[in-house]
């Protein structure tokens, strides 16, 4: 029973460390930058994921979500 106890505490502790880096990310970083970091954290989810989910976890607009997107491609273009 201690070791289901630890396990648990460890994911309560886990989930709550991201959940404030989530909200420290929003007063320091802007939508592009919270983009990046997505892509570096977890680039499975930006293929798996639906743009409308994506860009409600960033807390902009779909339409937003695509101008990062597309100012991001034009950069990576020689």
């Amino acid at each position: 029973m201690p070791a289901i106890r630890e396990k648990f505490i460890d994911a309560i502790f886990e989930r709550t460390f991201d959940y404030m880096k989530h909200f420290f990310s929003f007063i320091k970083d802007t939508p592009r930058q919270r983009y990046l970091n997505l892509i570096m954290d977890k680039p499975q989810v930006v293929q798996r994921v639906p743009q409308h989910y994506i860009a409600s976890y960033l807390g902009v607009s779909t339409v937003h979500l695509s101008r990062i997107k597309s100012k991001l491609a034009k950069q990576k273009q020689p």
